[in-house]
């Protein structure tokens, strides 16, 4: 799938199962490493990024097999004595950071490439790598290679900067093996994150007060094997069905969901004037009735609006009338969609951090380009709310983190053609 051709004007109805988690997926998988006998994930999306990670477990000598479509056996039992990530899978995701972490944990020692092409260039995981100093790994950078002696870790208290999910997660992998105890402040709350301790805490870690922003490891000397585990429900996919719900005036059902993960979407959706209703596993967006109105918003770190969601939101937002603004207050960046909306017929311009869209209640279809994952399903939002028909190009950065988001939104009643 390179191309799709979406006809506008249709009103999304019917109910969709949700996908596992594309964050917890990732994580788990990197820390499956640290059993010592086999283990199954189930709920497991088949995405782009939940494969390159398998292919990396596999080059480590992990075996893998797939019992059934989202259901996964690993066997970590005999990986290789010196376990190098190769650049080549490593470069495509960014999750395979997490590598360092669980390889330092099983191995004492990892050699893993830095996920930036400049090899210079730390920044993208300083926090990580103050963890690991602060635990007593010796860190050296030699051709774009991070190589990482954990020989000397020991227990410690660590204060993270910025409550980064990816941080949190490779220094707590790290830490299970880190003599003494651990304490890591100010970390992430995300879902994410308890997920994967729950999974860690469940083949032997000790771990405790995942959700909140102090998160204590006990050292573990051996971790178990033998257990059936499944993975969260994906909040972010989830919300971008909800947010399509609304850019269409429709309803929408889901299904397989965990409506406490969406309480900054459903806030939001619930102020422009889409109805939810929710139950224990189900959640349901309608914005068939009443008048949606311009919103301000702000991302923030978990519970808060995730950055993750801003094109799928300026997308909708672009469909109401009156002026709203978003403002990114996690990541300083800019966002290709706004170039692409506004060749829609949107009204939207960016001042420093604050994006502010002045609403249409009609976008016209016209052929766009994605350029991202989360851009790709914004446009395709705005596309299915678009008078006319659309072309949307290089929509293969769909499929790293959005497992039949086409089929799930044919199912649903909109017109999409695919093809190369």
């Amino acid at each position: 799938m390179d191309k799709l051709l979406i006809t506008g004007g249709q009103s999304l109805q019917g109910t969709v199962n949700i996908s596992g988690a594309k964050k917890s997926a990732v994580a788990l998988l990197a820390a499956a490493l640290l059993a010592e006998e086999p283990v199954t994930l189930e709920n497991l999306p088949v995405i782009a990024d939940v494969l390159i990670q398998i292919k990396i477990l596999e080059e480590l000598g992990v075996k893998v097999e797939w019992q059934k479509k989202n259901q996964l056996l690993i066997d970590p039992s005999n990986v290789l004595k010196e376990m190098i990530v190769p650049y080549a899978l490593a470069k495509k995701l960014r999750g395979s950071s997490l590598f360092l972490g669980a390889i330092l944990a099983k191995n004492g020692k990892a050699i893993v490439p830095l996920p930036s092409t400049n090899s210079g260039d730390m920044q993208s995981i300083d926090l990580h790598l103050k963890g690991m100093r602060a635990l007593g790994v010796a860190l050296e950078l030699e051709q774009g290679y991070l190589i990482a002696d954990g020989s000397n870790m020991q227990g410690t208290k660590i204060y993270l900067d910025y409550p980064s999910i990816g941080a949190t997660m490779n220094i707590l992998l790290a830490a299970t093996r880190a003599p003494g105890t651990t304490i890591i402040e100010n970390c992430a709350k995300d879902p994410e994150v308890i997920d994967l301790v729950s999974f860690l805490n469940s083949i032997g870690a000790n771990i405790r007060g995942a959700g909140t922003d102090i998160i204590r490891i006990k050292s573990s000397s051996y971790f178990t094997g033998n257990i059936c585990y499944s993975c969260i429900p994906d909040r972010l996919e989830a919300s971008t069905f909800l947010i399509a719900a609304g850019i269409t005036r429709g309803r929408v059902r889901l299904e397989n969901v965990i409506p406490l993960h969406l309480q900054a979407t459903v806030s939001k959706l619930r102020e422009i004037g889409v109805r939810i209703d929710e139950g224990e596993n189900w959640i349901q967006a309608d914005g068939t009735k009443g008048k949606l109105i311009a919103v301000d918003l702000k991302t923030l770190p978990y519970p808060g609006f995730p950055t993750d969601l801003f094109s799928p939101m300026v997308s909708l937002v672009a469909t109401i009338n009156g002026t709203s603004t978003i403002t990114d207050s996690v990541i300083k960046k800019t966002y290709p969609i706004i170039a692409e909306l506004n060749r829609m017929g949107a009204q939207i311009k960016e001042e420093d951090r604050i994006v502010i869209v002045r609403g249409e209640k009609n976008l016209s279809g016209t052929q766009v380009r994605a350029q991202d994952m989360r851009g790709c399903a914004g446009l395709i939002l705005a596309a299915l709310a678009a008078t006319g028909v659309s072309q949307i190009t290089e929509v293969n950065h769909l499929q790293r983190g959005y497992e039949d988001f086409v089929s799930k939104l044919e199912q649903l009643g909109a017109s999409i053609i695919e093809y190369t």
